[in-house]
């Protein structure tokens, strides 16, 4: 859940990772602080149910598995309380530790610079909603096997300004998805501060039928998808083409 402060009082929020367990997180300003730092308990890197990342107000995302990484090794006893500096990286073991000790052994805190809105998206949040993926252009075309189809047009955006990942796929008429496009056809994807724009284009040689290709947008979090449609026909005997009969 989005929690907004503006001044360098702290606000408790619970979030809901993928697990029965409630986590809480501590948010608070300091203008002693450069950069983004978050504290939590040492406990929590060999915790195998911690599987959801943070996304700071930046936009960068904190990943269980690059925390971990930072980390380890870096806590002496059990239960010791780590803090961790979004921006440069460095694992320490935390200096506040009455502060520390006075928060409940799986809090988490998110001390920020008081630049900028102390806004966190956490796991689960019930604010955060999906990205918008449309289909702008070259849907429903018609193409010869072998030649070069119109350009597909796709576009996204997030209302949280997220930053947004695609994600291609492909099937023939009723068969299988596979992962990626048919040879010959490629993509070429810009992102904005939460906005997503991918244009496919190329040469179809797959067989004929009615190719869909899928684009999926998520913004680690959540996801959304477009279809496309292309019916691929075969070429036409240029012989019977000019109406030539035997």
């Amino acid at each position: 859940m989005a929690s907004r402060i503006t001044s360098t009082l702290f606000a408790i929020v619970a979030i809901a990772p993928a697990t029965a367990v409630s986590v809480e997180l501590e948010i608070r300003q300091q203008a002693t602080v450069s950069e983004p730092q978050l504290e939590f308990s040492a406990d929590r890197l060999s915790d195998p149910l911690w599987t959801e990342p943070f996304i700071l107000p930046d936009g960068s995302v904190v990943t269980p598995q690059w925390v971990r990484q930072r980390c380890f090794g870096v806590a002496r006893s059990p239960g010791e309380r780590l803090t961790l500096f979004a921006a440069s990286g460095r694992c320490e073991r935390s200096a506040a530790l009455a502060a520390s000790r006075a928060m409940p052994a799986d809090a988490w805190r998110l001390t920020l610079p008081v630049r900028g809105a102390a806004a966190c998206i956490c796991p689960n949040d019930p604010t955060n909603q999906p990205p918008m993926v449309s289909l702008d252009a070259g849907d429903g075309q018609q193409v010869v096997a072998g030649a070069a189809i119109q350009n597909v047009e796709f576009s996204a955006v997030d209302m949280e300004q997220l930053s947004l990942q695609p994600t291609f796929s492909f099937r023939l008429d009723d068969g299988a998805a596979s992962a990626g496009l048919p040879a010959q056809l490629g993509q070429t994807c810009t992102a904005g501060s939460g906005t997503l724009a991918c244009t496919v284009a190329g040469q179809v040689q797959t067989a004929t039928g009615v190719l869909t290709l899928t684009l999926t947008v998520s913004d680690g979090f959540l996801q959304e998808s477009a279809d496309a449609t292309i019916t691929v026909v075969a070429p036409i005997d240029p012989i019977f083409a000019d109406g030539f009969e035997d």
